[in-house]
């Protein structure tokens, strides 16, 4: 079986119907073969851009789905794995009156007021200035004067749960006023 290999003896010329020149076929073959293979190539980009989307949101879908639940894991979360406080805890209270204080030209007075909320013992301690605790007071609830706070300090009152000055049950800052 023999190939048909066509010929061109003489260029055939091909009229445009809208401006009348005259072209050669063999350039318009040429032209249309360029659009054909630049349609085949951008048609591949197209799907092949298509394909990656559809993989793509799924992917994300699962893995930011992924993400939320393991940030749900309580093995994660330290503090989920901690008993919730008793309601005595959560109710127990310190405050200061009055707060900030009034020095005026020497120490300033305050009352510090606590309560356990239990029933249970309790110890206030105080620090100054972010420095080392010392005792205060110590009660289920009660009410005691500090007449020593001095301008430019800072002083945190915190009551502890009974008498191991382990679990702080509440805590206050007490500031001084000119």
């Amino acid at each position: 079986m023999e190939a048909i290999v066509p010929s061109i003896q003489s260029p055939r010329l091909t009229t445009c119907q809208e401006c009348s020149h005259s072209i050669p076929s063999e350039m318009i073959l040429q032209r249309l073969l360029e659009t054909s293979i630049d349609k085949k190539i951008t048609t591949k980009k197209v799907n092949k851009q298509n394909v990656t989307m559809k993989r793509f949101i799924p992917t994300a879908a699962l893995l930011l789905w992924l993400c939320f639940f393991a940030a749900c894991n309580s093995s994660k979360n330290p503090e989920a794995n901690m008993p919730s406080p008793s309601p005595a805890a959560s109710a127990a209270t310190i405050t200061a009156s009055p707060n900030p204080v009034p020095t005026g030209g020497g120490p300033g007075n305050t009352t510090i007021t606590w309560n356990t909320a239990g029933g249970t013992d309790g110890q206030v301690y105080v620090s100054v200035d972010g420095g080392p605790e010392s005792i205060f007071t110590a009660g289920p609830s009660g009410s005691t004067p500090a007449p020593w706070i001095q301008a430019g300090k800072t002083y945190e009152f915190r009551l502890y749960a009974g008498t191991e000055h382990a679990t702080v049950l509440a805590k206050t800052q007490v500031t001084s006023q000119k």
